[in-house]
C-alpha cells in the first residue's frame, strides 16, 4: 500500500494534477495506521505523508493540511536519531516549507484581510485572525515578510475590535504594531544622503516607518475614542508629529498626514477642554 501510495504521488507530481493528490494521500493514511507506534517504517510513512500534505496545502490551502503535516513532522524529530537520514530529511522539509509554501500562504493570507476590509463576515474575521496567530508559529524574527504580516494581523484584530469591541483585540493590535516598528527602526546615517550641502548624515529610515507609525498612531487614536486614556492620546500625537517629519512637502502622504494630526490635535484640545471644565465646576 505504501509503494503504491508513493507511486501515485510521484505520478500527480509529474504530470501536474494535484486534484489527483486525494488518492495518494488516503492510501498513506492507511499505511500509516498499519504501522503503529514502535513501528520501524513508521517514521518514513509519516514524513512522505506529510510532504504530500504539504503539497496539497501549496495547491489548495487547506489549514488542515498544515496542521496534520506540522504534527507528523514533530513526531518524525521526537522518534529518530539526530544522525539518521530520515531525521535529516523531515528537517529538509520543514526549512523547504519555510522558504517556497510559508510566503506564499501569508500572501493568501494578505489577500483575505483584503477582502475583510469589503465585507462584514464575523466567521472570516475570525478564522483569518486564528491563522495570522497560528503562523505566527512558523514566522522567526529574522523573516522577510515578518513586518508586512504582523501589520496585517494587528489590521484584523483593530477591525474586529471596531466590529465587537473586544478590549483584548485593541491590546492586541497595538502589540503587534509595535512590534513592526521594533523591525522597521531608524537606522544608521545613510551615506547616500550626504553631499556638499548636507554635511551631516542624516539617519537612514526604513521606507515603510512612516506608514506603520500611522497605524499605530490611529490604532491608539482608536483606543483613547473608546476608553478614554489620555496618555494613548498623548503617544498618538507624537506618532503623527513623527510621520509628518517623515513625509515633508511633495510627499503623496503630506495631506493625510496633516488631517490625521489635526484631528489628534481636536481631540487633544476637547480633552484639555473638559479637564479646565472639570476644574472650574471642582473651584466652585
Amino acid at each position: 500500500m505504501f509503494n503504491l501510495a508513493a507511486a501515485l504521488f510521484i505520478s500527480c507530481q509529474v504530470k501536474g494534477n494535484y486534484f489527483d493528490l486525494e488518492i495518494p494521500i488516503s492510501l498513506f493514511q492507511d499505511a500509516l495506521e498499519l504501522r503503529p507506534t514502535g513501528h520501524p517504517d513508521r517514521p518514513t510513512t509519516q514524513l512522505h505523508l506529510a510532504i504530500a500534505l504539504l503539497s496539497r496545502l501549496a495547491k489548495r490551502g487547506f489549514q488542515t493540511d498544515a496542521n496534520a503535516a506540522e504534527e507528523l513532522l514533530n513526531e518524525v524529530l521526537d522518534i529518530c536519531d539526530a544522525k539518521s537520514h530520515i531525521y535529516r530529511s523531515a528537517l529538509f522539509v520543514i526549512n523547504t516549507y519555510m522558504a517556497h509554501i510559508l510566503p506564499w500562504w501569508l500572501s493568501k493570507l494578505a489577500g483575505r484581510v483584503e477582502l475583510l476590509q469589503q465585507s462584514d463576515d464575523p466567521c472570516a474575521l475570525d478564522e483569518v485572525i486564528s491563522l495570522h496567530y497560528e503562523a505566527l508559529k512558523y514566522h522567526n524574527m529574522a523573516h522577510v515578510e515578518r513586518v508586512s504580516f504582523l501589520n496585517n494581523l494587528g489590521c484584523v484584530l483593530n477591525m474586529r475590535f471596531m466590529r465587537r469591541g473586544i478590549s483584548h483585540d485593541i491590546q492586541e493590535s497595538i502589540k503587534f504594531r509595535q512590534q513592526t516598528l521594533h523591525l522597521c527602526p531608524v537606522g544608521s546615517p545613510d551615506q547616500s544622503l550626504s553631499s556638499p550641502l548636507t554635511p551631516h548624515l542624516q539617519p537612514f529610515c526604513h521606507p515603510d516607518r512612516s506608514s506603520l507609525l500611522n497605524n499605530l498612531a490611529s490604532t491608539l487614536l482608536t483606543r483613547f475614542q473608546h476608553q478614554g486614556n489620555d496618555k494613548d492620546l498623548e503617544a498618538a500625537l507624537a506618532l503623527y508629529t513623527e510621520v509628518l517629519r517623515l513625509r515633508p512637502p511633495g510627499h503623496p502622504g503630506q495631506f493625510s498626514s496633516l488631517n490625521n494630526l489635526t484631528n489628534a490635535v481636536f481631540s487633544f484640545n476637547n480633552l484639555a477642554n473638559a479637564w479646565s471644565s472639570r476644574s472650574v465646576l471642582i473651584a466652585t
